[in-house]
């Protein structure tokens, strides 16, 4: 039984897979790939950062683990309207669905950023890890908000909302970003 379902569950990957590379150009057929392979790690990421948090009793750490659920949710959603239909008014459906899921998660970290403005908490970073952190943030938003734009005249929504939820994801970054450049731009 359990093999049954292994072999069922690569069959359907495999068929998928296919249909994606028959019905979309090489650059929209990787990105497809590319948030269906990432998503498995983003999940159990979000699982670990909501698993530390509790054991912390860190809020951030779950909120932040609870944005990065959404955002792979809204991915897979955006994954199996591509998936399952090529009729544009069904895709809109499945559009609809992944922006609902990205509000939602954008709403609790507002909700939380809001909480973060009366009560804040400050941490120190190395210099060095400050640039880091800042120099991966930027160059994500840079590469994300040149997927936007390439993908915004695309025939298929589905496609321009993956594009909107990386670009969402990385806007997250620059959270952390500003907190790492001016932890150690209060000390010079």
């Amino acid at each position: 039984m359990k093999r049954n379902l292994l072999r069922e569950g690569a069959d359907f990957l495999r068929a998928s897979s296919n249909e994606i590379q028959t019905g979309y150009n090489v650059s929209a057929s990787r990105a497809l790939h590319l948030a269906g392979f990432s998503g498995g790690g983003n999940i159990l990421m979000g699982l670990f950062k909501i698993t530390s948090g509790v054991l912390a009793l860190s809020i951030f750490t779950c909120v932040n683990g609870c944005y990065t659920l959404g955002m792979a949710l809204a991915r897979y959603c955006v994954l199996a309207g591509v998936i399952r239909t090529k009729d544009i008014s069904i895709q809109y459906r499945y559009y609809r669905w992944s922006g609902i899921i990205l509000i939602a998660a954008s709403c609790l970290y507002i909700a939380y950023s809001i909480r973060m403005y009366f009560h804040p908490a400050c941490t120190a970073y190395h210099p060095y890890l400050a640039i880091g952190i800042a120099a991966v943030t930027f160059a994500e938003i840079g590469l994300n908000l040149r997927g936007v734009l390439v993908f915004r005249k695309n025939r298929s929504p589905l496609l321009h909302a993956l594009k909107t939820i990386n670009l969402a994801a990385s806007l997250i970054s620059l959270v952390l970003t500003q907190a790492a450049i001016l932890s150690f731009a209060d000390e010079v």
